[in-house]
């Protein structure tokens, strides 16, 4: 009697690789982990299906190539390819006589840009606009410069969508309801949590560290407080996605391991998505979206990140976080400045993703609420105002002075899309608005430079800074440094750009 042959699979878990045991490669979790109990524990190598994914697509794309070119030499011989059947590849037919949509990778190409758009997608392949300040529109440009193209611009037509079909609904991943609440070992989720106050926080002040790390610590008391099951959900939700940024940074952790986790992080609070988030009119449900774009702003989901935050943005509105609202919110420190915080993260992100992707501002003039204060969390009151001591330098400075550098780009954005299809004696007026345009916000930049603070100028001359938070202060320079330099690049393209 012959013996069944062995089934071999691409990739075999984490647990299983330890082990050196047999693993049947399933998914979420493979039978061997199961039969263990270890089911939340069965994780896969992300980088390496990314890479089997990655080659895989590669060698598509080399096959089309080499079909494409047999058909322009077989044009020469006279011989017809026939074409496919309209529809043909729009969905199949089961056993079950039901249809089902066809799914492919290539259908995910829109939504696997890098969220920073730097990746140029295959010509007739993207599937989403990307407009002329986009780095996309750039490396083409680029691009066709290298190739001596007869194009003088890049017009809208090279970046819109041209896929007759849109992409199909994929499944989203979301993980058992108890793996929402399985934690690192408690070093390890220390460790991710002083990462994320360190590196992501001050770019984005999204959480109250005190509030929050007091809940934090109680998770790992016994369980005395009546919370209900939908603050676990918003709690864990929130916690899993700092675990997620914050073990991008951790110099500890291998990192192969850290793409591994922070994916397994990610998945775990996407279990948000069993409640009604559209109904929602929580400050708590902002900030998760929030997190979610920031988080995928290091993924190659552009359109998740995009998508995560015009949602936010829509309830932030929609709760009045676009408005002071004394009378309301009275004079509760803590709440007066994170809903400042979270209103101005929405501005940033908007600002920020309109330029990366080249399209619209989401939002236009009609808010007021004030930059928020130079003052860290520690230092915020519930009742009574508190300030921020003179000899210690704010947290808040990187994110302040960001806001203040991002209405400057947001004017330049429009200019940049203003009058972009003008023609005849209405360039020229158009000239001279743009080289007074570009006066102004050259005496606006420079205004921006001589408002920063001292501690977070790059000074060329000796550093008057010694204590303990050099460090932080070092990496906040820099960053907003890097984002002083955008806006005059940008700048520089509305003056050469294209008419």
């Amino acid at each position: 009697m012959r013996t069944a042959k062995r089934r071999r699979i691409h990739l075999a878990c984490i647990n299983c690789r330890d082990r050196k045991s047999r693993c049947d490669g399933g998914r979420p979790s493979c039978a061997a982990c199961e039969r263990r109990n270890k089911g939340s524990e069965c994780v896969y190598d992300q980088r390496a299906t990314s890479s089997t994914k990655y080659f895989g697509e590669l060698e598509d794309r080399l096959k089309r190539l080499e079909r494409k070119e047999h058909r322009n030499s077989s044009a020469a011989r006279n011989q017809i390819e026939p074409l496919p059947v309209p529809g043909e590849s729009q969905a199949r037919a089961p056993e079950d006589g039901v249809l089902v949509p066809d799914y492919s990778p290539e259908e995910e190409s829109s939504d696997q840009v890098d969220a920073l758009a730097t990746v140029i997608l295959p010509e007739n392949e993207d599937s989403c606009l990307y407009g002329e300040s986009s780095t996309i529109a750039f490396l083409r440009q680029v691009e066709q410069g290298e190739q001596g193209d007869d194009r003088s611009t890049i017009t809208s037509k090279s970046t819109m969508a041209r896929n007759d079909h849109p992409v199909a609904l994929r499944p989203l991943k979301i993980t058992n309801e108890g793996d929402l609440a399985v934690l690192p070992i408690r070093y390890r989720a220390d460790m991710f949590l002083a990462c994320y106050w360190d590196f992501v926080h001050p770019l984005f002040p999204l959480l109250h560290k005190p509030e929050f790390m007091a809940n934090y610590q109680r998770l790992w008391l016994p369980r005395t407080d009546p919370q209900t099951r939908i603050e676990d959900t918003l709690f864990l939700s929130h916690l899993n996605l700092v675990f997620a940024l914050g073990c991008q940074f951790c110099s500890k952790i291998d990192p192969n391991e850290q793409m591994t986790l922070a994916t397994q992080f990610y998945e775990r609070s996407q279990h948000m998505w069993l409640y009604d988030i559209l109904g929602s009119t929580s400050p708590l449900v902002v900030q998760w979206l929030l997190l979610t774009a920031v988080y995928c702003q290091s993924t190659s989901h552009a359109s998740r990140c995009w998508n995560s935050a015009g949602l936010a943005i829509r309830l932030a509105q929609s709760i009045g976080l676009h408005m002071e609202l004394p009378d309301r919110i009275g004079n509760n420190q803590v709440r007066v400045e994170m809903r400042r915080r979270l209103w101005h993260t929405c501005l940033v992100l908007d600002r920020l993703m309109a330029m990366t992707f080249g399209r619209p501002l989401m939002i236009g003039d009609s808010h007021n609420t004030r930059i928020p204060s130079l003052i860290d969390d520690e230092y915020l009151q519930e009742s009574g105002i508190g300030t921020q001591p003179t000899n210690i330098p704010s947290r808040m400075g990187l994110f302040v002075s960001s806001c203040k550098l991002f209405e400057i780009l947001s004017d330049i954005l429009s200019s940049f899309y203003m009058g972009k299809d003008s023609s005849g004696s209405k360039r020229d007026s158009r000239m001279q608005e743009i080289t007074a345009d570009v006066l102004c916000f050259n005496r606006r930049l420079d205004q921006f430079s001589a408002s920063i603070p001292d501690y977070l100028k790059m000074s060329k001359g000796p550093r008057s800074l010694q204590s303990p938070t050099e460090g932080y202060i070092t990496l906040q320079k820099q960053v907003l440094h890097c984002r002083s330099v955008l806006n005059p690049f940008l700048n520089a393209m509305t003056v050469y750009k294209p008419f």
